[in-house]
């Protein structure tokens, strides 16, 4: 379940509640970057990560972060918000699913990324870039992104699944529904 994060923080339990009648196993927000802007409110922000996590932990789910591009592209002296984020959440509350296209549109390698994440990466999102230079999206596959190197990091790290996204179609919707699963038949082993 993909929530608000401010919803977590003033309706806690109702989101709980919700979670536990659909019989999630995820509860999965984006912190508000723009209230990250100095060391004290990214201590505050994790510290809140740990308190919601412990919360969610004790209802038999799991609690992660979801970034986009911001969370790397904005920073407290040498370290992003989202090094910040890692290094202050307890990796037994807080786990990180990280979109591997907005990684690579703010500078940072993917991979990498991932590899500093492990047991702490439950989900992934993976689409595809078309080049750098634009930063348009692709359909999977098509694009410059690593799969194979970007699912052997997830697989190290504990990804538990792997969710196709394409946040805009360069194809007709039901061409793109159809060429997602033939790239992944054809390069991985899929359920």
């Amino acid at each position: 379940m993909h929530v608000n994060f401010r919803n977590l923080i003033d309706k806690l339990y109702d989101v709980i509640g919700e979670a536990v009648k659909l019989s999630l196993k995820y509860i999965v927000p984006e912190p508000s970057v723009k209230e990250i802007n100095n060391l004290d409110n990214s201590l505050r922000i994790a510290k809140i990560m740990n308190e919601i996590g412990e919360r969610i932990k004790k209802a038999g789910m799991l609690f992660g972060m979801h970034n986009h591009a911001a969370e790397f592209e904005r920073k407290i002296g040498d370290k992003t918000i989202y090094d910040l984020l890692v290094e202050n959440t307890n990796p037994s509350l807080v786990f990180f699913q990280p979109d591997v296209y907005w990684i690579m549109y703010a500078g940072y390698d993917p991979v990498r990324v991932i590899k500093n994440l492990k047991g702490r990466c439950h989900l992934m999102h993976i689409k595809d870039m078309k080049n750098p230079g634009a930063k348009e999206f692709a359909e999977l596959g098509q694009g410059i992104m690593d799969f194979k190197a970007i699912v052997k990091a997830g697989d190290e790290a504990g990804a538990d699944w792997y969710i196709v996204e394409n946040d805009r179609l360069s194809v007709d919707s039901f061409e793109s529904i159809k060429i997602a699963p033939e790239y992944l038949r054809e390069n991985f082993t899929v359920k």
